[in-house]
């Protein structure tokens, strides 16, 4: 599974959803996530890449997009 399509079943999955997304969806407004659910799928996604995102970094996800982007960036380091 690549990594792509990893991140999109986790967001599935934490926000109980069964419809496809796209790279573009807006997280909080197409997806319905309200900043509990962006919590949650922060920490999933922490602990399934191993990686650590800061608060910071956190505010700056706003679609599936900038969370790939986000995530690719953290492997690399």
């Amino acid at each position: 599974m690549d990594l792509k399509t990893k991140i999109k079943k986790i967001i599935l999955n934490c926000l109980s959803l069964k419809k496809k997304i796209s790279d573009h969806s807006c997280i909080k407004n197409d997806l319905k996530a309200d900043s509990l659910d962006m919590i949650e799928l922060i920490m999933s996604i922490e602990e399934n890449f191993n990686i650590n995102i800061k608060d910071k970094e956190a505010e700056n996800i706003t679609t599936v997009y900038s969370l790939i982007n986000l995530v690719k960036k953290k492997i690399k380091k």
